[in-house]
């Protein structure tokens, strides 16, 4: 049975209030070719060697450099996952002094949303018992990962009985949470995931007031990057929102926009859209 590598990102939004926890699943085999067209791909963007990469609009070399390693992620062989909350907290949760102020509040249950995902079938098949390996950004709120990680792996997750998911050491991960710093698996985890939440945000944007002056270039790049995320078969007709794309199944404040809307946008997208 193959092994696979999962690295994971999270990404942070301040104008819609969207938070993320997703990235990259590939098999550990094609590593080494991945890398590779990385690599190339850097060399194409005209990005010097050990010049670190980190997705940002303001990025000073512009949307062309961001087109050349998007459009060269969209060919690499990984899958995505990634889990899109609408933040609910009202402001007062969001005071110095709060439990609830840091991000990572939210971010926590993206990531669990993720592992749940990546537990089942879509990524891994049945009897796949890896070994597999899975890294995440190593930042301040790390520990808050490690603890949802190792809940996970004992003990699966018996919140959802009617739904039933494996744990993550029936399906064969490692007990160990890794770290993850740099490298050119973290650089195309946190690309993806920085731009299909840039993406989400802007899109949620235009749909409450038509001020969205990203959308462009983002549905350009959405065009290279959809067909990464896998469409689950069980709904009717097939969906990605809610299997390889997991947004907030319930209305928490009546607001949420994505559960009623990503797979239409996901959709609507054409290769006419262009950078």
């Amino acid at each position: 049975m193959p092994s696979h590598l999962v690295v994971l990102d999270e990404s942070k939004q301040s104008r819609h209030g969207i938070l993320s926890v997703g990235g990259i699943v590939l098999d550990l085999a094609d590593l080494p070719m991945a890398e590779s067209e990385w690599a190339a791909a850097r060399v194409k963007a005209g990005i010097e060697i050990g010049r670190p990469v980190k997705y940002s609009m303001r990025w000073p070399e512009g949307p062309d450099q961001r087109r050349v390693l998007i459009t060269a992620i969209g060919r690499l062989p990984v899958r995505g996952v990634i889990s899109l909350l609408e933040d609910f907290r009202p402001l007062r949760l969001k005071a110095p002094g709060q439990a609830t102020r840091k991000d990572s509040y939210v971010q926590r249950r993206a990531f669990e949303y993720t592992l749940q995902r990546l537990a089942g079938t879509l990524y891994l098949e049945e009897g796949d018992q890896g070994p597999h390996l899975l890294m995440i950004d190593g930042r301040d709120d790390f520990k808050h990962f490690q603890e949802v990680y190792e809940s996970g792996h004992r003990e699966g997750w018996p919140r959802l009985p009617h739904h039933p998911m494996p744990s993550l050491k029936d399906r064969g991960f490692s007990s160990s949470l890794g770290a993850c710093s740099n490298g050119p698996m973290h650089e195309i985890a946190d690309l993806l995931v920085s731009c299909v939440s840039r993406w989400a945000d802007e899109r949620c944007m235009a749909h409450k007031d038509g001020k969205a002056p990203d959308i462009k270039e983002l549905d350009a790049c959405m065009v290279y990057l959809r067909d990464l995320f896998p469409v689950g078969q069980a709904g009717i007709p097939p969906r990605r929102a809610g299997h390889s794309i997991v947004v907030h199944a319930g209305n928490l404040t009546g607001k949420e926009l994505l559960r009623d809307n990503v797979d239409r946008w996901l959709q609507d997208l054409t290769p006419t859209f262009k950078l």
